[in-house]
Protein backbone atom coordinates (compact mmCIF):
# COMPACT_ATOMS: atom_id res chain seq x y z
CA UNK A 1 0.00 0.00 0.00
CA UNK A 2 2.65 2.04 0.83
CA UNK A 3 4.59 1.51 -2.24
CA UNK A 4 1.15 1.88 -4.06
CA UNK A 5 1.28 5.26 -2.73
CA UNK A 6 4.40 6.37 -3.25
CA UNK A 7 3.86 5.19 -7.18
CA UNK A 8 0.94 7.86 -7.59
CA UNK A 9 2.77 10.04 -5.87
CA UNK A 10 5.52 9.42 -8.86
CA UNK A 11 2.63 9.63 -11.76
CA UNK A 12 1.00 12.91 -10.55
CA UNK A 13 4.51 14.76 -10.25
CA UNK A 14 5.61 13.83 -13.63
CA UNK A 15 2.21 14.14 -15.17
CA UNK A 16 2.51 17.86 -13.32
CA UNK A 17 6.28 18.44 -15.11
CA UNK A 18 4.98 17.23 -18.43
CA UNK A 19 1.74 19.95 -18.20
CA UNK A 20 4.89 22.95 -16.88
CA UNK A 21 7.04 22.01 -19.39
CA UNK A 22 4.02 21.83 -22.16
CA UNK A 23 3.03 25.42 -20.78
CA UNK A 24 7.24 26.74 -20.69
CA UNK A 25 7.14 25.80 -24.43
CA UNK A 26 4.44 27.82 -25.53
CA UNK A 27 5.67 30.80 -23.72
CA UNK A 28 8.72 31.51 -26.17
CA UNK A 29 8.09 34.19 -28.43
CA UNK A 30 4.72 34.57 -27.26
CA UNK A 31 4.38 38.44 -27.71
CA UNK A 32 5.96 38.10 -31.81
CA UNK A 33 3.89 38.71 -34.35
CA UNK A 34 1.74 35.61 -35.82
CA UNK A 35 3.70 34.58 -38.52
CA UNK A 36 3.79 31.14 -37.62
CA UNK A 37 1.01 29.34 -38.03
CA UNK A 38 -1.92 30.87 -40.26
CA UNK A 39 -0.85 34.66 -40.07
CA UNK A 40 -3.48 35.32 -42.83
CA UNK A 41 -6.36 33.77 -40.40
CA UNK A 42 -4.78 34.48 -37.29
CA UNK A 43 -4.48 38.47 -38.33
CA UNK A 44 -8.27 38.10 -39.08
CA UNK A 45 -9.11 37.36 -35.71
CA UNK A 46 -6.91 40.67 -34.00
CA UNK A 47 -8.49 42.69 -36.37
CA UNK A 48 -11.98 41.65 -35.25
CA UNK A 49 -10.44 41.57 -31.77
CA UNK A 50 -9.18 44.89 -32.13
CA UNK A 51 -12.38 46.23 -33.66
CA UNK A 52 -14.72 45.02 -30.82
CA UNK A 53 -12.21 46.59 -27.89
CA UNK A 54 -12.28 49.90 -29.60
CA UNK A 55 -15.96 50.68 -29.88
CA UNK A 56 -16.54 49.71 -26.28
CA UNK A 57 -13.06 52.06 -25.48
CA UNK A 58 -14.25 55.60 -24.00
CA UNK A 59 -10.54 56.82 -24.75
CA UNK A 60 -10.45 55.60 -28.30
CA UNK A 61 -11.06 58.59 -31.23
CA UNK A 62 -14.04 58.29 -32.90
CA UNK A 63 -11.74 58.70 -35.96
CA UNK A 64 -9.75 55.47 -34.73
CA UNK A 65 -12.91 53.55 -34.27
CA UNK A 66 -14.73 54.69 -37.93
CA UNK A 67 -11.23 53.22 -39.36
CA UNK A 68 -11.45 50.38 -37.59
CA UNK A 69 -15.23 49.81 -37.96
CA UNK A 70 -14.57 49.85 -41.89
CA UNK A 71 -11.30 47.67 -41.82
CA UNK A 72 -13.28 45.09 -39.69
CA UNK A 73 -16.48 45.10 -42.12
CA UNK A 74 -14.16 43.93 -44.63
CA UNK A 75 -13.42 41.04 -43.33
CA UNK A 76 -14.64 37.47 -43.90
CA UNK A 77 -16.47 36.34 -40.18
CA UNK A 78 -15.87 32.49 -40.82
CA UNK A 79 -16.91 31.17 -37.78
CA UNK A 80 -18.83 32.87 -35.15
CA UNK A 81 -16.42 35.62 -33.10
CA UNK A 82 -16.32 34.29 -29.89
CA UNK A 83 -12.98 33.97 -28.77
CA UNK A 84 -12.51 37.41 -30.42
CA UNK A 85 -15.25 38.91 -28.13
CA UNK A 86 -13.56 37.54 -25.04
CA UNK A 87 -10.21 38.90 -25.97
CA UNK A 88 -11.65 42.50 -26.38
CA UNK A 89 -13.29 41.83 -23.24
CA UNK A 90 -10.07 40.72 -21.74
CA UNK A 91 -8.31 43.83 -23.66
CA UNK A 92 -11.17 46.22 -21.69
CA UNK A 93 -9.79 45.08 -18.20
CA UNK A 94 -6.25 45.47 -18.93
CA UNK A 95 -6.79 48.75 -20.74
CA UNK A 96 -4.45 47.87 -23.44
CA UNK A 97 -3.81 45.17 -26.56
CA UNK A 98 -1.33 42.51 -26.33
CA UNK A 99 -0.37 40.09 -28.86
CA UNK A 100 0.72 37.43 -26.20
CA UNK A 101 -2.79 37.76 -24.92
CA UNK A 102 -4.60 35.90 -27.17
CA UNK A 103 -2.12 33.21 -27.81
CA UNK A 104 -1.60 32.81 -24.35
CA UNK A 105 -5.30 32.01 -24.01
CA UNK A 106 -5.26 29.60 -26.87
CA UNK A 107 -2.24 27.39 -25.22
CA UNK A 108 -4.37 27.54 -22.42
CA UNK A 109 -7.18 25.91 -23.93
CA UNK A 110 -5.05 23.10 -25.39
CA UNK A 111 -3.58 22.32 -22.36
CA UNK A 112 -7.08 21.76 -20.35
CA UNK A 113 -7.97 19.60 -23.33
CA UNK A 114 -4.67 17.70 -22.80
CA UNK A 115 -5.94 17.29 -19.25
CA UNK A 116 -9.61 16.33 -20.46
CA UNK A 117 -8.04 13.69 -22.83
CA UNK A 118 -5.08 12.36 -19.91
CA UNK A 119 -8.36 11.60 -17.57
CA UNK A 120 -10.59 10.31 -20.35
CA UNK A 121 -8.03 7.63 -21.90
CA UNK A 122 -6.56 7.04 -18.21
CA UNK A 123 -10.39 5.44 -17.57
CA UNK A 124 -10.01 3.63 -20.26
CA UNK A 125 -6.38 2.42 -21.13
CA UNK A 126 -4.85 3.00 -17.70
CA UNK A 127 -2.68 5.83 -16.66
CA UNK A 128 0.90 4.80 -19.14
CA UNK A 129 -1.25 4.43 -21.94
CA UNK A 130 -2.96 7.96 -21.49
CA UNK A 131 0.36 9.65 -20.40
CA UNK A 132 1.98 8.60 -23.53
CA UNK A 133 -1.34 10.24 -25.83
CA UNK A 134 -0.86 13.14 -23.58
CA UNK A 135 2.60 13.46 -24.35
CA UNK A 136 1.68 12.84 -27.86
CA UNK A 137 -0.48 15.69 -27.90
CA UNK A 138 1.07 18.30 -25.79
CA UNK A 139 4.47 17.76 -27.32
CA UNK A 140 3.72 17.08 -31.19
CA UNK A 141 5.44 19.70 -33.38
CA UNK A 142 2.81 20.17 -35.13
CA UNK A 143 0.45 20.72 -32.34
CA UNK A 144 3.04 22.97 -30.11
CA UNK A 145 2.61 25.83 -33.21
CA UNK A 146 -0.98 25.56 -34.09
CA UNK A 147 -1.89 25.44 -30.07
CA UNK A 148 -0.50 29.29 -29.89
CA UNK A 149 -2.41 30.35 -32.83
CA UNK A 150 -5.39 32.96 -32.48
CA UNK A 151 -7.77 30.60 -33.77
CA UNK A 152 -10.88 28.95 -32.76
CA UNK A 153 -9.11 25.41 -32.95
CA UNK A 154 -7.29 25.25 -29.13
CA UNK A 155 -11.05 26.21 -27.87
CA UNK A 156 -12.80 23.69 -30.33
CA UNK A 157 -10.71 20.68 -29.31
CA UNK A 158 -11.45 21.18 -25.33
CA UNK A 159 -15.22 21.37 -25.86
CA UNK A 160 -14.86 18.59 -28.40
CA UNK A 161 -12.96 16.16 -25.97
CA UNK A 162 -15.32 17.29 -22.97
CA UNK A 163 -18.31 16.26 -25.85
CA UNK A 164 -16.40 12.42 -25.65
CA UNK A 165 -15.89 12.31 -22.12
CA UNK A 166 -19.01 13.26 -21.17
CA UNK A 167 -20.39 10.29 -23.87
CA UNK A 168 -18.39 8.05 -22.40
CA UNK A 169 -19.36 8.68 -18.94
CA UNK A 170 -22.90 7.85 -20.24
CA UNK A 171 -22.19 4.48 -21.58
CA UNK A 172 -21.08 3.74 -18.22
CA UNK A 173 -23.44 5.43 -15.99
CA UNK A 174 -26.46 6.10 -18.73
CA UNK A 175 -26.71 9.06 -16.69
CA UNK A 176 -28.84 11.97 -18.59
CA UNK A 177 -26.90 14.59 -17.43
CA UNK A 178 -23.96 12.94 -19.01
CA UNK A 179 -25.94 12.51 -22.15
CA UNK A 180 -26.88 16.41 -21.89
CA UNK A 181 -23.68 17.94 -21.41
CA UNK A 182 -21.90 15.49 -24.19
CA UNK A 183 -24.87 17.13 -26.42
CA UNK A 184 -24.62 20.46 -25.10
CA UNK A 185 -20.71 20.37 -25.60
CA UNK A 186 -21.33 19.00 -29.06
CA UNK A 187 -23.36 21.86 -29.79
CA UNK A 188 -20.76 24.30 -28.77
CA UNK A 189 -18.14 22.69 -30.66
CA UNK A 190 -19.72 22.57 -33.27
CA UNK A 191 -20.68 26.60 -33.17
CA UNK A 192 -17.47 27.34 -33.10
CA UNK A 193 -16.05 25.74 -35.70
CA UNK A 194 -18.39 23.58 -37.60
CA UNK A 195 -15.81 21.32 -39.11
CA UNK A 196 -15.63 19.46 -35.65
CA UNK A 197 -19.18 17.93 -35.93
CA UNK A 198 -17.78 15.27 -38.23
CA UNK A 199 -15.37 13.71 -36.64
CA UNK A 200 -17.12 14.26 -33.15
CA UNK A 201 -20.50 12.47 -35.04
CA UNK A 202 -18.14 9.53 -36.19
CA UNK A 203 -16.77 9.40 -32.79
CA UNK A 204 -20.15 8.53 -31.42
CA UNK A 205 -21.55 6.33 -33.92
CA UNK A 206 -18.61 3.98 -33.58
Amino acid sequence: EINSSKSIKVHNFLIFGIFLLAFAIRLYHIGSPPLDFEPERQYHSFILARNYFLQNFDSAPEWRKKLWQQIAAEEYVREPPILEHAIAGIYRITGKEEIWIARLLSAIFWLAGGWVLFRLLKNLVGTEGAAFALVFYLFNPFGIVASRAFMPDPLMILIALLAIKFLVRYQSDASRSSLLLSAVCTGLASLIKRFCLIPLLTTFII
